[in-house]
């Protein structure tokens, strides 16, 4: 069988199950700093050092799940990223990723 024939969608599919929670995470960061950042500054009145630590931590919390996120992107059989738009087979080598 040749490795174009091959079916890889059940191994994107775990992969995308165990980014799920990665996604989750980033989803709260953005949530955090759009409508955070106005709450903590309005309610708890902090000042600019205050907000910066805030933004400092959600930077932070941002940039440790994108590593996930690129690699839940990739293609499971030649480990090449495929691109924002997952189709339903892999654009660089041509095997099946999505039923």
């Amino acid at each position: 069988m040749d490795y174009k024939e091959k079916d890889f969608s059940n191994q994107y599919r775990e992969q995308v199950k165990k980014f799920k929670p990665w996604g989750i995470l980033i989803f709260v960061d953005f949530i955090l700093i759009i409508a955070g950042l106005p709450f903590a500054y309005f309610v708890f009145n902090l000042n600019s050092t205050g907000i910066i630590i805030y933004l400092v931590f959600c930077a932070l919390l941002l940039l440790v799940c994108v590593p996930f996120f690129i690699n839940v992107l990739k293609c499971p059989n030649c480990g090449k990223f495929m691109g924002r738009d997952v189709g339903k087979y892999c654009s660089q080598c041509g095997v099946r990723i999505r039923e």
